[in-house]
């Protein structure tokens, strides 16, 4: 699946809905250009019950993140974000009931995600225009 990019206008406050939540490697490529932030991902609620009760996954590959600044529960995954570019790949197993995820961030946070699992070269450009390639984890700025 194709790389898809969401600015932090996007992200925050209600976040965007993301269909395809199933089985499978994810890979999130996370730019924060201002202070500390946090990414989200949340299942899908109705009447104030969780639609997917089960997101959970193996966390790797995680780049300029701290595995004990994760939160995980079956519903959601809250991230903190340093500045800078992170990275990390999340292997859905599991899931378990209907609805999709919402991605949210504060901070400033863009996202590239990849629902397909392959590494791949992204192409993130920030508010300033500046193209930030990130490829197989390795981040370089241009600008």
């Amino acid at each position: 699946m194709a790389i898809i990019n969401y600015t932090a206008e996007q992200l925050y406050g209600a976040g965007i809905e993301v269909s395809g939540w199933a089985d499978g490697v994810k890979i999130f490529n996370l730019v924060n250009p201002t202070t500390n932030g946090y990414f989200v991902i949340e299942s899908k609620q109705k009447d104030n019950s969780y639609l997917k009760i089960n997101i959970l996954g193996v966390l790797s590959g995680l780049s300029n993140l701290v595995l004990d600044n994760f939160v995980i529960s079956r519903y959601k995954i809250g991230i903190f974000v340093p500045p800078g570019q992170s990275s990390f790949t999340f292997d859905v197993g599991g899931v378990v009931g209907e609805g999709e995820v919402f991605f949210r961030s504060t901070g400033g946070v863009y996202l590239g995600y990849d629902n397909g699992g392959t590494p791949s070269t992204n192409h993130i450009l920030t508010e300033d225009n500046n193209s930030i390639i990130t490829q197989d984890g390795d981040h370089l700025i241009t600008d």
